[in-house]
């Protein structure tokens, strides 16, 4: 099977982009920010991403409870995770601006066996946009990711922006972390 993408999906509604090789299927949902909402081992059916008994993705408002409206996967939370005041007093909500916006994409195919989506997102109170390009490739057990982070306002702007995947782990699972003191390189 070759590298695919089609935009032509839903699911409750909601816009589903798939881009899926021989080993992996993803579901990204650009109604919701560009989260990818499935990433599926398709050697073993198995969605690696943990997703919520209660709640089928939805289209939530901006200062929306994010455990109200969660309904799993992977997110970017930007300009933070925590329902903070800015440096202008503005309220930022819960886990970012980006999970309750729009996402316009693109699709590329750079080249026969790859295809990429470019998602943008422009932030309703900080003067930003993400974007983020997902690359898969014919026959690679992986993906990857790159972000540009814009300021497309006047005056600069505190954040910290977090990539919140949430995993299904099972039991039989194993993580090889190296040890690293933490130190830059």
């Amino acid at each position: 099977m070759p590298v695919q993408i089609d935009d032509a999906w839903s699911y409750h509604g909601l816009k589903v982009i798939r881009l899926e090789n021989e080993i992996l299927a993803l579901d990204v949902l650009p109604e919701r920010g560009g989260n990818i909402f499935r990433l599926i081992d398709k050697p073993r059916d198995l969605d690696l991403l943990w997703k919520s008994p209660r709640v089928v993705p939805h289209i939530a408002a901006i200062h929306a409870d994010f455990d109200d409206h969660w309904a799993g996967g992977w997110d970017d939370a930007f300009p933070g995770g925590r329902s903070s005041r800015n440096a202008t007093g503005t309220l930022l909500p819960y886990m970012g601006e980006v999970w309750t916006q729009q996402a316009g994409y693109s699709i590329g195919r750079p080249s026969p066996d790859v295809v990429s989506l470019r998602t943008t997102v422009t932030t309703p109170v900080t003067p930003a946009t993400l974007t983020r390009t997902l690359t898969l490739r014919a026959g690679q057990p992986s993906l990857s990711l790159s972000y540009e982070l814009r300021n497309v306002g006047y005056l600069p702007f505190d954040y910290n922006w977090g990539i919140h995947p949430c995993l299904a782990v099972r039991p039989t699972w194993r993580f090889d972390i190296p040890a690293d003191p933490g130190r830059g390189r």
